[in-house]
């Protein structure tokens, strides 16, 4: 039985590490958008409404950074889903 444990264990890990690569892609993607709205509110320095502006872009970061957790939710939802599933058919089919 420790010979499962062990491969669970290491496939949990490896699980894991992936998610984080994948956090890492996300977290690169959201700072990408945030210098496009910069850039965006840049343009738009001393002019009526740059306050305004500045709410909407603060609002729209913020969407995107939900939607890309959410998104990366739902993908790991599936994967424990799977890891979860296939634990317990190997743990089982091993006793």
């Amino acid at each position: 039985m420790a010979d499962i444990k062990d491969q669970l264990k290491e496939l949990l890990e490896t699980t894991l590490k992936e998610a984080g690569m994948s956090l890492e892609q996300d977290a690169q993607e959201l700072l990408a958008y945030t210098q496009e709205r910069i850039n965006h509110l840049q343009s738009m320095v001393g002019q009526p409404g740059f306050d305004e502006a500045v709410l909407v872009e603060r609002d729209n970061v913020l969407l995107k950074a939900g939607l890309i957790a959410a998104g990366e939710a739902d993908q790991m939802d599936a994967r424990i889903l799977a890891l979860i599933q296939g634990i317990l058919l190997v743990a089982v089919t091993a006793l």
